[in-house]
């Protein structure tokens, strides 16, 4: 378990429930004790020697990833390895490059946060850079002092960008591109006062990311076109097609194996 150093009180809490944690990795200074575990810096594991590969298939678990818990209580979503893999690659867009730096200001528990802030950029060789919070009004500040190039935010995060104060350096950063959903209202004058490219996409935790958008091609109230692998249709109550504009449920299935969730976990009832 990797820790920072301000949460190690609330992981000793309930220790007695971590059974399978051997190792405790914390960033920062605690002067806690660790229960039984093995106590390592952060400095320590960037420097030790890498562990021996663990042979994965497509299907096998990589994460739990919980829901946002908007139509209910949050559920913890079994990711497999290619389900996060295709979510987080954008192998399709070809973003981010080994040169860019990736501003993460979402929380890690989130899918975003995890896929498209962090496992995107380990994908390309990037770098990510997490900030503690998401701050309307030092965004621009943090840009440019951690030389940031690019970013992942929700659109109320861009809509409470929009509404600050207009300053005459707004456009005076590193940042190029920004992936945002759902896209705010009147994007194009976000671009235009922000100097940035939009990117947008449609996904949930259960299905990962099943339509995006490259950056400087959004068009307004939409989410992009859906990606290869999957299958889309927009349903009728009897999971007929309705017609173009009529409103539906969205249906998804991956044309290759593995690209959607394992189900729930513990709670094969609402799998």
């Amino acid at each position: 378990m990797v820790v920072d150093a301000a949460y190690v009180d609330r992981v000793l809490q309930v220790a007695d429930q971590l059974e399978h944690v051997r190792h405790l990795v914390v960033r920062g200074d605690h002067p806690g004790g660790t229960a039984t575990w093995v106590r390592h810096s952060f400095e320590e594991v960037l420097t030790a020697r890498p562990a021996v590969p663990v042979a994965l298939g497509p299907h096998d678990v990589a994460a739990l990833m919980f829901t946002s818990g908007t139509t209910g209580r949050s559920k913890g979503v079994r990711c497999t390895q290619a389900q996060l893999y295709t979510y987080s690659s954008w192998e399709d867009v070809g973003l981010p490059t080994s040169e860019e730096r990736s501003l993460v200001v979402l929380p890690l528990f989130h899918f975003a946060g995890r896929g498209l802030g962090i496992y995107r950029s380990l994908i390309h060789g990037a770098t990510a850079v997490l900030e503690p919070r998401f701050s309307a009004s030092r965004f621009w500040e943090t840009t440019r002092r951690l030389r940031t190039t690019n970013a992942v935010i929700m659109g109320t995060m861009a809509e409470m960008l929009a509404k600050q104060p207009a300053r005459p350096d707004d456009a005076d950063h590193p940042m190029r591109w920004m992936h945002v959903g759902p896209l705010p209202e009147h994007f194009e004058n976000f671009e235009r006062r922000f100097g940035v490219s939009l990117a947008t996409g449609y996904g949930m935790t259960e299905i990962g990311l099943v339509a995006s958008s490259a950056p400087g091609a959004c068009v307004a109230g939409g989410t992009g076109t859906v990606r290869a692998g999957f299958e889309v249709m927009i349903a009728d109550e009897m999971d007929r097609p309705v017609a173009p504009g009529a409103i539906g449920e969205l249906l998804v299935r991956s044309a290759q194996p593995w690209l959607l969730a394992d189900g729930y976990h513990e709670r094969p009832a609402e799998t």
